[in-house]
């Protein structure tokens, strides 16, 4: 379980990365939402956001973007929670559909909630990682006694 606390706060600090980086190409770039995913996808510290890559390649199918988006956070194994994926999946809602200023403050938003999340996510870590070790240790200790 202490497993999961961590690769969870991994991955919202890999999704915080990712919203940087839209932001980003959003502004600088107005590239297509494709290219901008393909570009984001690329980057090393996001390989563990495997729905990157999965959207991509829905879109290179000819998929739209929002169902695209959504079907890779929904489907693709991760550590994150269901309402992190479902703050992600708001963005699905707004990128390449509306216009750079509702783009940009749909990513502010979501990156709010997401360090929030965060935040919570590295205090449950601190507290309950702990409390896993033990009862793993305590576990141990009970199988060594019993086999001996």
């Amino acid at each position: 379980m202490s497993w999961k606390l961590t690769s969870r706060v991994h991955e919202l600090e890999a999704a915080l990365t990712m919203l940087s980086y839209l932001e980003n190409e959003l502004r600088y770039t107005m590239a297509p939402v494709q290219v901008l995913l393909e570009h984001i996808a690329a980057y090393e510290e996001l390989q563990c956001l495997p729905f990157l890559q999965e959207c991509v390649m829905s879109l290179r199918r000819g998929a739209p973007f929002r169902q695209s988006w959504e079907q890779s956070i929904m489907q693709v194994k991760l550590a994150l929670e269901d309402t992190d994926r479902t703050q992600l999946c708001t963005l699905g809602q707004v990128i390449g559909m509306a216009d750079l200023e509702s783009q940009l403050h749909s990513i502010s938003n979501c990156r709010i909630l997401l360090q929030n999340r965060l935040e919570t996510a590295r205090d449950n870590k601190a507290k309950l990682g702990k409390l896993y070790q033990t009862i793993g240790a305590l576990g141990a200790a009970i199988v060594f006694i019993v086999l001996l």
